[in-house]
């Protein structure tokens, strides 16, 4: 997995697996053109590379790790993700095209999608773009709506619903599923599951108003009325919150380690400086102090990292986008300018 670094790599992966798949014959003739290679996400789970040609054409290579006994018989694995995704085209849901699968010699394996276009990530699009604009923000939250609802109609839960496992095609204005695994069919939704199906809209409840969020949910077809709408807005946030407490141990290790999709470490001499990652968990194009940013000091480094670390909780405004801890325990923060985009 680790030795995946460029496109011959690429190509001799290709070359020693079995690809299975409606479209492997594309994906085969794809990769003996002259290409990009890119390395865009890894975790100990899976590696996704993004391939480009010299007309723009993009795929996207999953590599799965090695799963040991018996979670490589549930869990992740590419035939059963190839396989939802032909399920969740079948019965007409908008889903990125998926062309081949295959399994590796050492147990893992891959699977094979297309790019979109001008497509971002359901949340870039969201932080980026649509948060600060009255249109594109109505647009945006109709598509969650109608994915959702599409969803629902045709009886697919979906365990892991939330704003980076969709894209946003910027032009067409329209939602792509991405990421399908673990969705599966069902003939009801229970409640508890019904409330897991409107955690995007939780996700996004400090910019959002509460009108925002009820019509989103009467929209997906997930509240019947207001007065659902209300309730169920309540009860989603509860558990949504509860999840989060129950996260937060592991998410706060990951931030402080400097390592996680949330912050960067960086050592300078005896200091630490932590950067602070977008909205969409993506690192700053460079590690430098914008002159825009409002410093202040700590003599009691503790206090800067309960406000640091809250600041991964509930978006902030303004936001610290940078921690540098001092050996001696002082510390510094460095804040965006305070902004009013939130729509509470």
């Amino acid at each position: 997995m680790d030795k995946i670094n460029d496109l011959n790599d690429i190509r001799a992966l290709v070359a020693f697996s079995k690809v299975n798949g409606e479209n492997a014959s594309a994906l085969m003739k794809f990769i003996q053109s002259d290409l990009k290679v890119e390395k865009i996400k890894e975790n100990p789970k899976r590696v996704i590379f993004r391939m480009t040609d010299e007309h723009g054409k993009v795929l996207y290579l999953k590599l799965f790790r090695k799963q040991r006994f018996p979670f490589n018989i549930f869990r992740f694995y590419a035939a059963k993700e190839y396989r939802i995704a032909k399920a969740l085209q079948k019965a007409s849901l908008p889903i990125v095209n998926y062309l081949a699968w295959a399994v590796r010699k050492d147990e893992g394996g891959f699977c094979v999608s297309e790019g979109i276009p001008d497509a971002l990530s359901g949340r870039r699009y969201f932080f980026e773009t649509a948060r600060l604009d009255a249109r594109k923000r109505r647009v945006f939250l109709d598509r969650l709506a109608e994915l959702t609802c599409a969803l629902c109609r045709a009886h697919f839960y979906h365990p892991d619903f939330h704003t980076s496992n969709f894209l946003f095609d910027t032009k067409a204005e329209k939602a792509f599923l991405v990421d399908p695994w673990g969705i599966r069919e069902v003939f009801f939704l229970p409640e508890f599951r019904r409330l897991e199906m409107c955690f995007p809209w939780m996700e996004l409840r400090d910019c959002l108003t509460d009108d925002e969020i009820m019509q989103g949910l009467l929209s997906s077809s997930l509240a019947k009325n207001k007065f659902a709408a209300l309730e169920l807005m309540e009860r989603a946030g509860f558990l949504y919150r509860k999840q989060q407490e129950l996260r937060w141990p592991k998410i706060r290790r990951r931030i402080l380690s400097g390592k996680a999709k949330f912050a960067t470490l960086e050592i300078r001499g005896d200091d630490r400086f932590f950067w602070r990652h977008t909205d969409w968990f993506t690192p700053p194009d460079k590690f430098e102090i914008d002159p825009a940013w409002e410093k202040r000091e700590f003599p009691d480094g503790a206090e800067a990292e309960k406000i640091w670390l809250d600041s991964f909780r509930k978006y902030p405004d303004p936001k610290p986008m940078l921690w540098i801890a001092h050996p001696g325990g002082s510390a510094e923060l460095y804040f965006t300018s305070k902004s009013n985009t939130s729509g509470r």
